[in-house]
């Protein structure tokens, strides 16, 4: 299913499991990598990961997971591929999305497996899409089983769908929203696409975020802000894109970015406001839906 507003922006280009990074000292890093050297290669990605270079953050990670210039260390890998992750790298989103998934060098959470996964899968990336697929079986068939007390696979598709949105799965909530925006199965209706947007939003998922900031900047589906510190549409839109960019969205990073570039202009002040809500920001638990849209 194709997500609303899907931008196919920052692509990686990757040879084998490396992504050449613009730095010199990292273009150094990758020919040493190319000849064997792998400790060199350690040695010069390293700063320019600890700068922020997330293909050098992503290639540390690499080295770690293979062991290769170093000790093997999943653990450590995944902590360089989660700064690389964060910067919309896909490699490292999907490399993390699948240790999560599987527990390995992390505690197995498929929560956050499907987090980074949807936004690996979002940047085409196929391995994420395939094991987002899996992985999403496997929820459905837990809350199948613990609501219905039966395998997901008795229960059609569908209803399986709706059933894991209405307890708490956040990939199945995304869905949920895409069937409402595009009217499949169902009536368009971005009310009803935003309030799925939202309970995936508020619960952390940073798709969610992007699609529900999307929403509000477009003014489709939801109600005018009428008070608050966030006292436009605009405004409110563009919070949660950063919330989204801030977790590693690549496309909400290209949306926020240029949002200085379009016919929405905010002061200082609600700059300011908006900022302090990034920041004072936290994810809500997943509460029930009340079948009221908001």
């Amino acid at each position: 299913m194709e997500a609303v507003f899907r931008f196919s922006a920052l692509i990686l280009a990757m040879i084998v499991f490396l992504s050449a990074a613009p730095a010199a000292q990292a273009d150094d890093g990758f020919a040493a990598y190319g000849r064997g050297d792998f400790a060199t290669a350690l040695k010069l990605w390293t700063p320019a990961a600890n700068a922020g270079d997330q293909t050098a953050a992503f290639n540390v990670g690499v080295l770690y997971f293979y062991g290769k210039g170093v000790e093997k260390d999943h653990a450590e890998a995944a902590k360089w591929y989660e700064r690389a992750a964060l910067k919309g790298n896909d490699k490292a989103q999907s490399a993390l999305g699948i240790m999560y998934s599987d527990g390995d060098g992390v505690e197995r959470d498929l929560f956050i497996a499907t987090k980074w996964l949807q936004l690996a899968a979002e940047q085409f990336d196929r391995a994420a899409a395939t094991k987002l697929h899996s992985v999403e079986a496997e929820q459905l068939d837990l809350i199948a089983q613990k609501i219905l007390g039966r395998p997901g696979s008795t229960v059609p598709k569908p209803e399986r769908l709706k059933l894991a949105a209405e307890h708490g799965d956040i990939y199945a909530e995304n869905q949920m929203a895409y069937k409402y925006v595009d009217g499949i199965d169902v009536a368009k209706d971005d009310v009803e696409a935003v309030k799925w947007y939202r309970m995936a939003a508020e619960q952390g998922d940073p798709t969610g975020q992007y699609n529900l900031g999307m929403m509000y900047v477009s003014n489709r589906g939801v109600p005018p802000v009428a008070k608050g510190i966030l006292t436009s549409n605009e405004m409110m839109g563009y919070t949660w894109l950063l919330l989204a960019a801030r977790q590693g969205h690549a496309a909400a990073a290209t949306v926020a970015n240029g949002f200085s570039n379009t016919e929405v202009t905010f002061s200082a002040v609600q700059l300011g406001m908006v900022k302090d809500a990034v920041e004072q920001w936290k994810p809500t638990a997943f509460q029930e839906p009340s079948g009221k849209t908001p």
